[in-house]
């Protein structure tokens, strides 16, 4: 079993902001759904309206998804699969849901010895909730002990 230095084959997901200043507006902008929440709930339930009401318990499932990590067990299953062989290695993976419990995937992946597509979509095989996959593989140059 080998180890890649992936570091080449990665790239920065930071394309406008620097991570504070992205923080930062985040930040921002949860506090003011966390306030434009509440300010509908209290609306609704004084005045009686239920549409206030609905869309304010909706907003709040904004706020709480940052918190959640629902995808990270379909993550790491995906991430064991497909590095078992020891020479695979995933330098970038994208996941989504596009369903109700449907997901697609956009794995890149090193490895010294590339297989064909085939390969690795049989290793995700035992995961029917991933609806698409996109594979993108590359050969590894800079293989060591």
């Amino acid at each position: 079993m080998h180890r890649h230095h992936i570091a080449r084959y990665q790239h920065s997901h930071v394309f406008l902001a620097t991570t504070r200043q992205a923080e930062r507006r985040t930040r921002m902008v949860v506090a003011l759904t966390v306030f434009t929440m509440l300010a509908e709930i209290i609306a609704g339930t004084w005045f009686h309206s239920l549409v206030l009401l609905a869309d304010g318990w909706h907003m709040s499932t904004d706020p709480a998804a940052l918190g959640w990590r629902w995808l990270d067990p379909l993550a790491a299953a995906i991430r064991t699969a497909i590095e078992r062989d020891g020479d695979t290695r995933i330098s970038d993976l994208y996941l989504w849901r596009v369903g109700a419990r449907h997901y697609a995937c956009i794995v890149a992946l090193i490895a010294s010895q590339p297989k064909p597509p085939a390969y690795y979509r049989a290793l995700l095989a035992r995961h029917p909730e991933l609806v698409h996959v996109t594979l993108e593989l590359a050969r590894c140059e800079d293989a060591c002990a």
